[in-house]
């Protein structure tokens, strides 16, 4: 089953489901018809005792009606669906025909047909209880051996069916044609096998579902809570269900336990499909449902009305048949706009929330970016609207800048299979709003997109004022990225090039110095100490040009050289990367890194009082992330002004279009720094610090 959905095929949609929606329309307009004419003649099909079977099959077709579409519109359900969607079928029919051809509305000759179709009822159901287990949670045959176990429960039930079927003589005073003839003769002729299989046959088959239930949940937890719900009714019917076959149960107790396992045990079977709800199910799919949920609390309420309201009226003929009729017509007039309100609204927020009414989700959006502080949280907010009020799995917020785009959101990761929506702001594609599917799903379904599409339209306007703001940062790091290149180029020259050229100079000068008289060497000493003093100042230069570390050796070698140094007896300093070796970093970003490394483990060496810290340097996803943390006391709770190190450690971050966080308690301090791994890829949220600031050298 499968249809069209943005080039995908998904599960579940359009006219696949349409036989489904068929079939519910059917069992829907047979509960109402078999309602109606009960009601009309109670006096008369109450007389019956199969009358009670009667209602507990209608309470069993309409439930496996629900549940059957629930499954049929799963991937893998189908089989499983359509099984269930047959009994409901079968059942309903039955249960009209004979109340029909009873009341002498139709003609006796269509008994054969309500009952071949009460006897295939009989057989499904049969099968449903001895297979159950192995078709949930997910309505799928998982294995070769559960398809042969469903196979042999299949002839069982068949042949159950067909034996015990003519052993019932009649049915709401409808005749049964195969207890009697050639037909009803030659399963007497098989009685010794047939009275094996029946009852003796069907029992070791129940135990064993039983059995296999209750290993299947001992195996596997994820299989307990799945199923859980539907495990307990189920094993109530079953039980009652054996004792029937050997004990007689009392009337008094065995009514009331069936009607109870009747109406809940399908119900909790399709709970069971639409607990997951990782599968696509579309507007017409359940307004059906919603349809069947209606019909049935009105004809529940109708009947209990009219239930009520016979035993309070005078027992004559006339009032029997008019009353119950004008309760049932005034229950359904009065309630059945409102109730069809509420039960689509809850089938639409069972099943998709929110984005059922998009427009809803738009205006709440509207209202948090008309709260916010600064435009440049527009797309944060946008994120959380897709992630936390649609529930998608992750989104990414990307705008065309002057260099480039620059993602400024990302929520987990879209993946390969995200869908891309384009942010438009007067006509010009301004950017791109990417998201990812639900789980399960290759695709957007139509709510999701139509909401997706109405919150990336709202935003666009705000999002074109981010992109200034972008533009600007863009070129920011762009310079800064060009700095720290020159920066680098220029202190490789000066100390391979002007360096060594003025060692050189001077062993020449002290060279001639020794061998020249003392009228001379004075002079040359005073040039040669100049040109120590030379050296020493390009040095200092090419210090603050980029870091000495850094030089001729790489991010991960510079940081443990460092941690090396400042490690003690008392103080333990690891330095970890993921991965290892780091990809290629620009010198902006290996500057940065280090630097804000260094300044956050001079801290802890002066002011923590910690005896471990960790520096751990992690690469992935398009981003470069630094952690430092010690156990140390962290920050004086009085002390809440940063200081010139934090200030330097968080404008570093920002410059590059990163972020910086960090953290102080009693069991230490965490630093955290994050940046966009090359220029203009990334720009993460400014930076913010929590906890209790104020060391003096920050």
């Amino acid at each position: 089953m499968g249809a069209e959905v943005n080039g995908t095929k998904v599960p579940g949609t359009g006219r696949e489901l349409l036989p489904a929606y068929l079939v519910c329309a059917v069992v829907a307009l047979s509960g109402v018809v078999w309602a109606v004419l009960t009601l009309i003649h109670l006096d008369t099909v109450t007389a019956y005792d199969q009358f009670h079977y009667s209602v507990q099959n209608l309470l069993l077709g309409f439930g496996f009606a629900l549940s059957g579409m629930l499954f049929a519109a799963r991937p893998t359900g189908a089989v499983f669906g359509w099984l269930l969607m047959t009994a409901a079928l079968t059942v309903t029919v039955a249960d009209v025909l004979l109340i029909t051809i009873t009341l002498g509305l139709l003609p006796a000759s269509l008994g054969g047909v309500a009952c071949v179709a009460g006897m295939v009822f009989y057989m499904l159901f049969g099968l449903l209880i001895l297979t159950q287990p192995v078709w949930l949670p997910d309505g799928r045959l998982g294995s070769v051996r559960a398809r042969l176990y469903v196979v042999v429960m299949l002839l069982l039930c068949v042949a159950q069916g067909l034996y015990a079927w003519t052993l019932v003589d009649g049915w709401m005073g409808v005749r049964n044609p195969m207890a009697q003839g050639a037909w009803a003769a030659f399963w007497h002729r098989t009685e010794p096998v047939s009275r094996w299989v029946f009852p003796t046959g069907i029992e070791v088959a129940q135990v064993l579902a039983l059995l296999v239930m209750v290993v299947k949940s001992l195996r596997s937890r994820q299989y307990l809570r799945d199923t859980w719900w539907v495990a307990v009714p189920y094993t109530v019917w079953s039980v009652l269900a054996l004792l029937t076959l050997r004990v007689d149960i009392p009337e008094a107790v065995d009514r009331p336990v069936r009607y109870a396992a009747a109406l809940v045990w399908p119900l909790c079977l399709g709970y069971v499909s639409a607990r997951a709800r990782a599968w696509y199910l579309d507007r017409a799919a359940r307004r059906v449902l919603a349809t069947l949920l209606l019909t049935f609390l009105l004809l529940a309420a109708a009947m209990a009305a009219a239930g009520v309201l016979l035993s309070l009226a005078p027992h004559h003929r006339d009032t029997a048949r008019l009353l119950p009729a004008c309760a049932l017509g005034l229950l359904l007039g009065v309630l059945l706009r409102p109730t069809f309100r509420w039960a689509a609204r809850v089938m639409d927020h069972y099943f998709y929330g929110d984005r059922a009414h998009p427009y809803q989700v738009v205006r709440g959006l509207a209202e948090r970016l008309s709260r916010a502080p600064d435009p440049g949280d527009t797309p944060q907010l946008l994120g959380d609207a897709v992630v936390g009020v649609l529930g998608l799995p992750a989104v990414s917020v990307t705008v065309d800048t002057r260099h480039g785009p620059r993602e400024l959101v990302r929520i987990h990761d879209p993946g390969p299979v995200a869908e891309e929506f384009p942010l438009l702001y007067r006509g010009e594609e301004i950017g791109r709003l990417c998201v990812a599917p639900r789980p399960g799903e290759l695709a957007l379904d139509p709510q999701d997109r139509e909401a997706v599409q109405v919150l990336a339209g709202q935003a666009a306007p705000a999002l074109a004022g981010a992109r200034l703001y972008q533009d600007l940062q863009s070129s920011r790091e762009q310079l800064i990225h060009a700095r720290e290149e020159e920066r680098r180029r220029l202190r490789h020259e000066l100390h391979d090039g002007l360096g060594p050229a003025l060692s050189g100079l001077r062993l020449q000068v002290d060279a001639v110095r020794r061998g020249a008289g003392a009228e001379v060497a004075r002079p040359l000493s005073e040039v040669s100490d100049g040109i120590g003093y030379a050296i020493k100042e390009l040095r200092h230069i090419t210090d603050g040009l980029a870091p000495a570390a850094l030089d001729g050796a790489d991010l991960t070698r510079a940081l443990r050289q460092l941690a090396d140094h400042l490690s003690s007896r008392s103080l333990r300093i690891g330095v970890a990367v993921e991965p290892d070796p780091l990809p290629p970093l620009p010198a902006a970003l290996q500057v940065a890194v280090y630097r804000i490394a260094s300044e956050a483990l001079n801290n802890v060496v002066r002011h923590s009082h910690a005896d471990r810290a960790q520096a751990l340097v992690s690469a992935s996803d398009g981003r470069v992330s630094l952690r430092i943390t010690d156990n140390g006391d962290g920050f004086p709770s009085h002390r809440d002004c940063p200081g010139v190190g934090l200030r330097s450690m968080a404008q570093r971050s920002e410059e590059l279009g990163g972020s910086f966080a960090l953290t102080s308690s009693v069991d230490g301090t965490v630093v955290d720094a994050r940046f966009p791994a090359g220029p203009g890829t990334t720009s993460g949220p400014r930076s913010h610090a929590s906890g209790s600031l104020g060391a003096e050298d920050f």
